[in-house]
């Protein structure tokens, strides 16, 4: 199989990825691939996530490739409406690059590492939020020793700032 194709790449922290766009392009543009097949099928399917399997057949119908994706309806705003398009269209992305198609620098596409960085960063902006009804009990407590109950309730949170302010500042007033 070729190796020589020249892709667009988009870089990320330094490293160049390929898009699923060109991989798929190139598949369907280059002559040795006549006959092959990308075929696509749902593993699994609910109104929360959705699994994908690609694969990849040679003119003859043998496998040489699969690759599969999973996509959560809730992990962004373009999967709200296009969780399952997604899927697929990583599951495509990932059997092109088991066989061979645009892996200089990675298996994962540009599109991949994009959604891992912001779902990551989500995750983090997300893990430093502390529940605006934990806040609303913090302001509306009207003894210290309620305050101390709610600190004890959510131990999960005394590691965040924003809680333990939250509760200096309370106690201090009900103190004054």
């Amino acid at each position: 199989m070729r190796t020589n194709w020249t892709f667009k790449t988009i870089a990320i922290k330094g490293k160049d990825y390929v898009t699923i766009n060109e991989r798929v392009k190139c598949f369907r543009n280059s002559e040795e691939f006549d006959g092959w097949a990308i075929k696509t099928e749902i593993l699994h399917f609910d109104k929360e996530s959705v699994v994908f399997k690609a694969t990849i057949t040679d003119k003859d119908g043998n496998i040489l490739a699969t690759g599969h994706a999973q996509e959560d309806r809730g992990s962004s705003m373009i999967n709200k409406t296009s969780y399952c398009e997604n899927a697929e269209t990583s599951a495509v992305g990932r059997a092109l690059g088991f066989l061979g198609i645009g892996i200089e620098n990675s298996i994962a596409t540009y599109d991949e590492v994009k959604r891992a960085i912001s779902t990551q960063e989500e995750m983090e902006k997300e893990s430093k939020k502390v529940d605006s009804q934990v806040l609303k009990y913090i302001k509306e407590a009207t003894d210290v020793e309620e305050l101390t109950l709610i600190w004890n309730t959510h131990k999960e949170l005394q590691s965040k700032d924003e809680f333990k302010n939250a509760i200096i500042i309370r106690r201090n007033e009900l103190k004054a």
